[in-house]
């Protein structure tokens, strides 16, 4: 398929923030008749995992290449590399795991010091309708999320892997 734009977009952040489920709805989700079906052919990434996605939008043709890296550790030094490049980097973290939030923080900063273009950056607080437990608060606020994207020229987004009730 010849396309008019390609973009590289990277998707950085801690194990199980929902990283590849977002990824994977985006691409394969409609084949599925629910979340848990969805979810249940999927295991975390290992490294880096590289798809595309082609779309039309006012006749022109884009090429979207995703990559989507692991969050654990032992991956951080190799999942970068593809960030050089990227023009969209989405860093996601989980508001209730403040240790991703942290984490996504030092993402932040690693993809801005290797960033050959001037990427758009995006911090994504992922699993948005979960609720803590009623022992709990929720770990990291919106406000402290807000402070840090203003404050880095982060655009700031809520998504979910979780399909809404119909009721």
């Amino acid at each position: 398929v010849k396309y008019d734009y390609s973009i590289y977009l990277n998707i950085l952040g801690k194990d199980i923030t929902g990283k590849t489920s977002f990824l994977k709805r985006i691409k394969l989700y409609d084949d599925y008749k629910s979340f848990k079906e969805f979810t249940a052919k999927y295991n975390p990434s290992d490294g880096i995992d590289i798809d595309d996605i082609i779309s039309k939008y006012n006749n022109k043709i884009f090429k979207f290449l995703l990559w989507d890296s692991a969050g654990q550790d032992i991956y951080r030094d190799i999942v970068l590399i593809p960030c050089k490049m990227g023009d969209c980097i989405l860093i996601f973290y989980d508001a209730l795991d403040k240790e991703s939030f942290e984490k996504a923080k030092v993402y932040y900063e690693e993809a801005l010091k290797v960033n050959k273009k001037k990427a758009i950056y995006f911090l994504i607080r992922s699993k948005y309708d979960l609720k803590c437990n009623s022992d709990n608060n929720e770990i990291v606020s919106d406000e402290e999320a807000l402070i840090f994207a203003d404050k880095n020229n982060l655009i700031f987004a809520h998504i979910s892997p979780l399909e809404k009730d119909e009721n």
